[in-house]
């Protein structure tokens, strides 16, 4: 095969592998992930209102305490979905004092994320199987597991969760990206340089081989007379 032949087929076959990489990488996060835009003060100071964040598809037995969830929740906010923080799976025994404090089957825990400084209306509360117990970091303001008509705490099925946040743009969430999302900029990453890898190989001119004196050579069609 003719050189010039070759490097276009090489050139060609490194663009198109890049291209593929590229939308591989794509297809993986609009399969695993989503993205939504915090819209209120509820998750400060770890989410700021207005921040975009990346949301992790997960089912409803992959989440654990301690996430931040995006659950669909109409009777905490107009639009439906809201983030909040998960203090309790099934079967938890949850119970927060009048400070603030919360203890998850007798251990208390560490919250250094809060807006310090709120008093609340103590509760006691078992998770039932399928249910969560999620509040707001913003405690003064969110509307949560604390907030229902009856006065008692509510939770939240299990199923309404739609993902784990795992990115924000602005705030304090801390977490490194996970896995999928490590893997699939790796894989854009490469795409893009064997695309341009493959662009420049084509726009290189190469002069066609030319046969050396003495090397065998068709027989040059007869001249018109």
């Amino acid at each position: 095969m003719p050189r010039h032949v070759w490097a276009r087929r090489f050139a060609m076959a490194t663009t198109a592998a890049g291209v593929i990489a590229v939308v591989a990488a794509i297809a993986l996060v609009l399969v695993n992930f989503t993205f939504t835009r915090q819209d209120d003060e509820a998750m400060r100071p770890t989410l700021e209102s207005g921040s975009v964040l990346i949301v992790e598809r997960i089912g409803p037995e992959e989440v654990r305490r301690g996430d931040l969830v995006l659950v669909n929740a109409l009777t905490w906010s107009p639009d439906g979905y809201v983030v909040r923080r998960v203090l309790g799976t099934p079967g938890d025994q949850v119970k927060g004092d009048i400070v603030g404090g919360v203890s998850v089957n007798g251990t208390w825990v560490d919250e250094p994320y809060l807006y310090e400084g709120y008093i609340q209306k103590p509760y006691d509360v078992k998770i039932r199987p399928g249910r969560l117990f999620l509040l707001g970091d913003h405690r003064h303001i969110a509307v949560d597991s604390r907030s229902s008509t009856d006065g008692q705490p509510v939770t939240i099925p299990a199923s309404q969760v739609r993902g784990r946040v795992v990115w924000t743009s602005h705030g304090r969430l801390g977490a490194g990206l996970p896995p999928t999302l490590r893997n699939a900029r790796t894989l854009a990453a490469g795409g893009l340089t064997l695309t341009a890898l493959g662009a420049a190989l084509w726009s290189r001119p190469i002069k066609p081989t030319r046969h050396r004196e003495g090397q065998n050579t068709p027989d040059a069609p007869p001249s018109a007379t």
